[in-house]
């Protein structure tokens, strides 16, 4: 498959992101970070594709807070999202070698339209 995303089935910015990939003529490997946990590795290489650092991929909402995470370096980050899939910002759509956090769901279209 040319892309690929990482989404959570029960977050509504992605059921807006699949909806829009849906009406295009792409083909998508689905897979849900919750049931599938990306590993340190994985994470590390979806943040290349990003080019984002942890400190910019991480949801700083409930989880965030705590777990006390304001004071812990990006490396702590990273082994945080792999822990605690609820961390990570969603969906996030990848095309080889560039990825984007669809937030609007729009920013799908970035990677489709190319």
């Amino acid at each position: 498959m040319e892309y690929t995303i990482y989404y959570y089935n029960k977050c509504s910015t992605c059921q807006k992101t699949k909806a829009i990939i849906d009406k295009s003529s792409i083909e998508v490997e689905y897979h849900s970070y919750f049931d599938d946990r990306l590993s340190e590795t994985d994470l590390e290489e979806l943040l290349k594709k990003l080019k984002l650092k942890p400190s910019e991929f991480i949801r700083k909402k409930d989880l965030y807070k705590e777990l006390n995470l304001e004071e812990i370096d990006e490396a702590g980050l990273i082994k945080a999202m792999s822990e605690h899939p609820g961390l990570i910002q969603r969906p996030v759509l990848v095309k080889g070698d560039r990825a984007v956090v669809c937030r609007p769901p729009e920013r799908a279209l970035e990677l489709i339209n190319v």
